[in-house]
């Protein structure tokens, strides 16, 4: 499960507040030993993002926010923040809940498409990250597909003539 987070950049006021300012630009700062990591948007414009799927990064990472100001060069490196990449929690069963399960039919050719949802699933532990991925056996039918839906969840759709 990827490690992701968006934050929108901070913003500056000029002070005093009548003084003329320029644009400015952002560039986050890694103030850990070693390089910038990958992970991490390095110079934004609206969000720094932050995103990884790789376990060995577990840990927290120090990093500040510089705002540049294009007229005078005046710099602002107050803002810093800690990224804290956990260890996943890996799903250690999935049952799937009886009520949802697929009966057994029959279709005859012709018949009218049938379209039916895909059986639903407890997780153990409850808190567990997730992400499924659904996909129909290799030996499955073509008369048999997976419709994609703007939910993430697809049906299952039959039909041949």
């Amino acid at each position: 499960m990827p490690w992701e987070l968006t934050i929108p950049v901070p913003t500056y006021k000029p002070f005093p507040t009548q003084c003329a300012v320029g644009t400015y630009a952002l560039e986050v700062v890694f103030t850990d030993a070693g390089s910038f990591p990958i992970w991490i948007t390095k110079n934004p414009t609206d969000l720094i993002h932050v995103a990884t799927q790789t376990v060995s990064l577990v840990g927290n990472y120090n990093f500040k926010v510089v705002a540049t100001e294009s007229i005078t060069g005046l710099k602002n490196d107050f803002n810093s923040f800690v990224a804290s990449i956990q260890t996943p929690k890996y799903a250690t069963d999935l049952t799937i809940i009886t009520s949802t399960a697929i009966n057994n039919l029959t279709y005859l050719i012709s018949d009218p498409a049938v379209v039916l949802n895909l059986p639903e699933y407890t997780i153990t532990p409850s808190n567990a990250d997730k992400n499924f991925v659904y996909s129909l056996a290799a030996s499955t039918p073509a008369f048999i597909t997976l419709v994609p839906q703007g939910t993430g969840f697809p049906k299952i759709h039959i039909y041949t003539t």
